[in-house]
């Protein structure tokens, strides 16, 4: 409840905090990418103390990218140490060194950055969220993972309305938003659209095959386990 309640929060005062700045200097909203490290930094200048408020928006844009980039690495880093005879060290310079190559030609080219984060905003975030829940809701089971992971110890418990929302509710909220982007991109943004959906399933593809060759990595050899052990 704590993280839900808190980011819904803070994504919230983001909106009433850059929304209106957005208004009142006549920006366009669909820059995307561009809004935030072209068009907001020729903005500052036009505000009254427009330096301390630069320097306000993007030092609380760095603490949250950290803090999120953190968050999400740690599950890659988590797989990768489990799933592989690497220890924390390694997996943690293996991930983010994949993480930092595949980063490198955003971080040259702003157009490949907006093109990043047309694909990986509109498909890649609502693609993982629909897997991630059908995994819980179909694979692993609501009521496994209500019991074991959400009630265990916590002071409020989820009861058995979480597990229909979890099957059916979210998959079909996910499912729309993606079909949703599809449907209003297409006609307009047909390449990066299409460029976006060959991705995802590129990248989909290659995650299951690296996993299934990292498990196989990770288990021991068959003749240094015996019955004696």
């Amino acid at each position: 409840m704590f993280t839900a309640v808190g980011n819904t929060s803070v994504g919230l005062l983001a909106i009433f905090a850059v929304f209106p700045l957005v208004f009142a200097f006549g920006l366009e909203l669909s820059e995307g990418s561009q809004l935030t490290f072209v068009t907001l930094p020729n903005v500052f200048p036009q505000m009254p103390a427009g330096p301390f408020w630069a320097i306000a928006f993007f030092v609380g844009f760095l603490f949250a990218t950290i803090s999120t980039g953190l968050a999400v690495t740690e599950v890659a880093v988590t797989t990768v140490e489990e799933e592989t005879r690497l220890d924390r060290k390694g997996a943690v310079l293996a991930t983010a060194g994949v993480i930092w190559l595949l980063g490198v030609p955003s971080a040259i080219s702003s157009e490949v950055f907006g093109t990043m984060d047309f694909m990986f905003g509109n498909f890649g975030l609502p693609l993982v969220t629909l897997l991630i829940v059908l995994t819980v809701g179909w694979k692993i089971g609501p009521d496994r993972i209500r019991v074991l992971a959400l009630n265990r110890n916590a002071d409020i418990h989820i009861g058995r309305w979480w597990n229909p929302v979890i099957k059916y509710v979210i998959p079909a909220i996910m499912s729309f938003i993606i079909v949703y982007y599809v449907a209003t991109n297409v006609a307009s943004s047909f390449a990066q659209t299409a460029g976006g959906l060959a991705l995802m399933t590129v990248l989909l593809v290659v995650a299951v095959i690296a996993m299934s060759v990292l498990r196989r990595g990770g288990e021991p050899a068959a003749d240094t386990v015996t019955g004696d052990d």
